[in-house]
C-alpha cells in the first residue's frame, strides 16, 4: 500500500480531457506499462502537451488503460489536454518527498549501517546527492558511468542531461527534442523539425504527426529546408504520353500510394506504385496530408511543380479526386488564392477553375498547373503540355 513506480513508463491519450476531468484513457495496450494498483496504491504522471506544458496527477486506479487521477499535483495547475499529448511516469518531488516522509527517522547518535538514520534537517547531503521538501539532485559525471545496473540515474555535465540505464543503453530524461528521428520523437509538423535540428537539419524523412488534435500516428515524411513536407510525386513521361504509366486520376480516391520517400523518386523507383492506373505515382493520403497542413485552408500553403511551373496555392486544401458522398468528402474548391512564389501566393484570390472532376490546381488560370488527368490516356500533369513531372508539398503557417 502506497505510491508505486516502475521504469520508461508513458503513453498517449486516446481522447482530449478538460481541466475538470478526472478519467484519463491511454492509446489501447499503453496502461500495462504502469504500475499495476491495489487497494490504497498510487502513482504519479505527467501530462505533456505539443508546447511542453506540464501537469502532474495523482493516479489513484487503473482499470488496463484507462486511469482514474487526482488533478493538478506538486504545485501545477489542472489544464486541458488534446488527443495524442503524452502521459509519463517522470520522477517528481512529490514522489521523492513521499519517499522520504515514508522512511522511518529516529534520534540515534550512533546511527549504524542498517539501522535507522536521523539527518536532523531531515535532507541526504553528502555533496553529491540530496533530496529535500524542494528538489533532489542525482550523482554528476562528465561521461557515463561504467557497470550500471537498470534504474541507475545520473546528470551528465558534458551533455546537460539526465540519464537513465535501462538494462541496454543510457537513455535521456531530460531536454528530450521531439526532431522527428523515431516514431516516439515525432512533433506535428516539418517546420517543427527545422526548428529542432537548425543548423544540423538536413533534407529527408522524418517522422511526424500533422496537427495533433487529428489523431494520426507518425509517419515518415519528407522534409525540405523550408520545412515543406512532401506528399505527392510522379516523374512523368517526358511530354509524350507513355500507357505503362498512365494515371486514371478518376479511380485513385484520396488513400495512400506507394511508399514516399523522395521528391526525385522516378517511375520505376522502389516504394512507388506498380499497379495500372497509378504505376510511379507515390502520394500521401489526403486525411493526412490535411493534418499535415493543420487542418486550415488559410492557414496551409500548398507548393505545386508540374513541368516548369511552380505554383503555391492556399485559401484552399488538397483533395485528389472529385468529392463523393461517404467514404470521399474531399472535392472542389471554388475559391482558392494562388501566385509565383510564397510571398505572393495571393496574387489571384477568389478563383474557381471550375474544373470540378480534376484534383486541385490553377487551370485554367495562369500559370497552368494540374498535377494529373482525371481520365485516361494520360502519363502526368500539365504545365501547357501533358505527361510532366509533378511534386507536390504542403506547409503550415
Amino acid at each position: 500500500m502506497g505510491v508505486k513506480v516502475t521504469n520508461n513508463a508513458f503513453g498517449t491519450i486516446s481522447a482530449g480531457i478538460s481541466s475538470s476531468d478526472t478519467t484519463i484513457v491511454l492509446d489501447t495496450g499503453q496502461g500495462a506499462r504502469f504500475p499495476t494498483l491495489g487497494s490504497g496504491d498510487y502513482f504519479y504522471a505527467t501530462l505533456i502537451d505539443t508546447s511542453n506544458n506540464l501537469e502532474i496527477v495523482k493516479v489513484t486506479a487503473r482499470s488496463t488503460d484507462s486511469m482514474t487521477v487526482t488533478r493538478a499535483q506538486d504545485n501545477t495547475t489542472a489544464r486541458a489536454f488534446a488527443i495524442g499529448d503524452r502521459f509519463e511516469l517522470r520522477p517528481t518531488a512529490a514522489l521523492f518527498e513521499e519517499i522520504i516522509a515514508g522512511a522511518e527517522v529516529v534520534n540515534d547518535t550512533s546511527p549504524q549501517l542498517g539501522g535507522n538514520l536521523d539527518l536532523n534537517s531531515n535532507n541526504i547531503n553528502d555533496g553529491t546527492f540530496l533530496a529535500d521538501s524542494s528538489r533532489i539532485r542525482v550523482p554528476n559525471a562528465s561521461s557515463n558511468p561504467s557497470s550500471p545496473n537498470a534504474g541507475d540515474m545520473y546528470y551528465n555535465t558534458s551533455d546537460n542531461v539526465v540519464k537513465h540505464w535501462d538494462g541496454t543503453a543510457w537513455q535521456q530524461m531530460s531536454n528530450v527534442v521531439l526532431d522527428g528521428s523515431t516514431a516516439a520523437l515525432a512533433p506535428q509538423y516539418g517546420s517543427d523539425v527545422v526548428d529542432a535540428l537548425g543548423s544540423s537539419f538536413t533534407a529527408g524523412l522524418y517522422y511526424l504527426t500533422g496537427l495533433t488534435s487529428s489523431g494520426f500516428s507518425a509517419q515518415q515524411v519528407y522534409v525540405d529546408a523550408d520545412g515543406y513536407m512532401l506528399f505527392y510525386r510522379h516523374a512523368g513521361t517526358g511530354g509524350s504520353y507513355n500507357s505503362t504509366y498512365e494515371i486514371r486520376g478518376d479511380t485513385l480516391g484520396e488513400g495512400a500510394i506507394g511508399t514516399l520517400t523522395s521528391p526525385t523518386m522516378g517511375l520505376t523507383t522502389s516504394g512507388v506504385s506498380t499497379t495500372a492506373g497509378s504505376r510511379g505515382v507515390a502520394r500521401l493520403a489526403t486525411n493526412f496530408v490535411r493534418a499535415l497542413g493543420g487542418e486550415s485552408a488559410s492557414g496551409n500553403v500548398i507548393r505545386m511543380t508540374v513541368g516548369n511551373n511552380t505554383v503555391y496555392i492556399t485559401d484552399a486544401q488538397w483533395y485528389a479526386t472529385a468529392g463523393t458522398s461517404g467514404s470521399d468528402p474531399y472535392g472542389h474548391d471554388s475559391s482558392i488564392s494562388y501566385g509565383t512564389s510564397y510571398a505572393n501566393r495571393r496574387a489571384t484570390t477568389g478563383y474557381n477553375t471550375g474544373e470540378t472532376a480534376r484534383p486541385l490546381g490553377t487551370y485554367p488560370g495562369s500559370p497552368y498547373v494540374i498535377p494529373y488527368y482525371q481520365g485516361n490516356s494520360y502519363s502526368g500533369g500539365y504545365d501547357g503540355t501533358w505527361h510532366k513531372a509533378t511534386t507536390i508539398w504542403i506547409r503550415q503557417y
